[in-house]
């Protein structure tokens, strides 16, 4: 067994006190946290002489080129105190000396019998100082200190039968083995209880030019909950083509295409893909026994501004080769969603829209691995999830050293209104006028787009179900009085906008605010159409295609028939 140096002379033993002190002095300059200031401490009281000294060495060296200002002054400077002291350490035990001093008599010596004690731990401290030093705000340089305090730890390992590498070896393999038993019986049987389902945004992909758009041969399920209460789970294919919409096949002959482009209202969100409006307006027309075949295709996208509609409509759309486009557009959303083009905001947001939107077009590394845990892991999802889009992975990417930093874009609205009355306000700021002029813009080049490819094109406009009960308006100008708001002046300026393009207005708002029980037409809980909303749709919608659309071309055939 080796023995400390145990000089009893006064003076060495000052020698020795004052080294640990200096020490213990230059680690607390070089890396301000008492932790390892402490650690350091207790590393230098049980040093050997040749140890001891390593440390002070390296640590006068640190000292020597901090003070002559030859080391950066960022987190390398702390790091460099260890990197500079664990060389020497390393010489000393090239020699075959030992760091740590073991006896049960000397003083500034560590106890043979606490030895397996205090080697556990220092694997822990090491353990969490490793762990700790890859995420902010802890400092990296806990990494080197973690690593100094190893170099120790394994001069102990060895000194009894209580604690040896094989030891060590088998009990972390038994822990891993048994925690990855653990975790894939947790799994299954999260998996059991809680279907592992995909949310829209994890069956979509990256577009630099539109955000994202739906990933060809996905599929997703909405969870939603229905104005009886009752949660319902809707699963959405996305057909090989990339529209929410069955495959379609070549364009047959006598066959007459319409395709309906718009946001999440067109997609059908809240109600199945047979009572989506595109659906009902199928079998509607199809009813009239007219001499064509009517295929309706679905190319709403949930979120869509026009401009996104846009480019979808040229992409994927105008490759189906419609006969008509009917552009559905809810303005509440469709000009804030305008402005998401320059990436700007409206004084009144939707935080957590605009938060979904910034995450998708940032596509950070720690977006990317909470994206994947959540379509991987039930458990992960039930457990450890806050939201749609965070979780503790995307949490502690964020805050790893490892990583590059992405800050979070700050969304602060500048007015507490909600921001989907934001339009309907009397009086506007020039934001406002900015993100309308993108949306006109917009709409100019959908018509354009149409023209050009001899396509016939119509719109109609709407809101939620507050743009069908005066009271609600009454009530916010009650809450906002310095900013009063006129009831659907949202739709009112988009259907005279439609009708300075010169393209067909369907008055949808109209038929709605003629049913009797508004209430029926819309998901009290996420503002979408119910079936009966949808239907109500889409009958105005065939009404307008049959009068205006197919009465002429009927009447034009039989003039040239007979």
């Amino acid at each position: 067994m080796m023995t400390c140096y145990s000089d009893k002379n006064i003076r060495n033993q000052y020698y020795r006190l004052v080294s640990v002190l200096t020490v213990t002095a230059i680690t607390g300059l070089s890396n301000p946290c008492q932790s390892t200031t402490i650690l350091m401490a207790f590393l230098a009281l049980i040093s050997t002489r040749p140890a001891l000294l390593s440390l002070l060495s390296g640590s006068l060296l640190w000292l020597a080129l901090h003070l002559s200002g030859l080391l950066p002054q960022n987190f390398v400077l702390a790091l460099l105190h260890p990197i500079f002291t664990l060389p020497l350490l390393f010489v000393v035990l090239t020699y075959q000396q030992p760091l740590v001093c073991l006896s049960n008599e000397a003083a500034f010596c560590l106890r043979l019998s606490w030895a397996p004690f205090v080697a556990l731990g220092l694997t822990v401290l090491i353990t969490a100082l490793l762990f700790l030093s890859t995420f902010r705000p802890f400092p990296v340089a806990w990494a080197g200190w973690a690593v100094l305090t190893a170099v120790y730890c394994f001069s102990l390992v060895g000194k009894t039968s209580l604690w040896n590498g094989r030891r060590v070896a088998a009990l972390f393999l038994s822990s891993l083995l048994i925690l990855s038993i653990s975790l894939a019986l947790t799994e299954i049987g999260a998996r059991i209880l809680f279907p592992l389902t995909n949310y829209w945004f994890h069956s979509s992909m990256i577009d630099p030019k539109i955000i994202y758009k739906p990933l060809p041969g996905a599929s997703s399920v909405d969870e939603v909950m229905n104005n009886s209460g009752d949660i319902i789970f809707i699963k959405r294919q996305i057909s090989s083509q990339g529209i929410y919409d069955r495959e379609i096949g070549s364009k047959e002959d006598h066959e007459y295409r319409i395709l309906l482009l718009g946001d999440s209202f067109t997609q059908g969100l809240g109600v199945f893909p047979e009572e989506a409006i595109s659906s009902q307006l199928e079998t509607l027309l199809n009813e009239e026994k007219l001499p064509w075949k009517i295929s309706v295709i679905n190319c709403g996208v949930r979120g869509y501004a026009p401009w996104q509609e846009r480019e979808f409509l040229l992409e994927r759309g105008m490759p189906l080769e419609p006969d008509l486009v009917i552009l559905q557009l809810f303005p509440a959303n469709d000009v804030a969603g305008s402005y998401d083009k320059v990436g700007k905001y409206l004084h009144a947001v939707d935080i957590r829209w605009a938060r979904i939107i910034a995450d998708i077009k940032n596509n950070n590394i720690p977006y990317r691995m909470e994206k994947w845990a959540q379509c991987h892991s039930s458990f992960y999802r039930q457990a450890f999830t806050t939201s749609r889009t965070t979780g503790l992975i995307r949490y502690l990417a964020e805050k790893s050293h490892l990583l590059p930093f992405h800050p979070t874009e700050a969304i602060v609205p500048r007015s507490s209104r909600n921001a989907y009355r934001e339009v309907c306000l009397v009086t506007w700021y020039p934001e406002l006028y900015e993100a309308w002029s993108i949306f006109e813009d917009s709409l100019r080049q959908i018509r354009d787009d149409c023209l050009e490819r001899k396509v016939l094109i119509a719109g109609y406009a709407h809101g939620t179900l507050e743009s069908l009960l005066p009271d609600h308006w009454k009530d916010l100008n009650k809450k906002h009085p310095e900013t009063p708001y006129e009831m659907n002046k949202d739709i009112r300026l988009t259907n005279e906008l439609l009708e300075r393009l010169e393209i067909p207005v369907i008055h949808v708002l109209s038929s709605l605010q003629d049913y009797a029980e508004p209430i029926d037409l819309y998901n009290i809980y996420d503002g979408h159409f119910t079936p009966l909303g949808a239907r109500l749709v889409a009958e105005c919608l065939r009404e307008y295609v049959f009068e205006q659309v197919f009465n002429p071309q009927l009447k034009r055939s039989l003039k040239d028939t007979y």
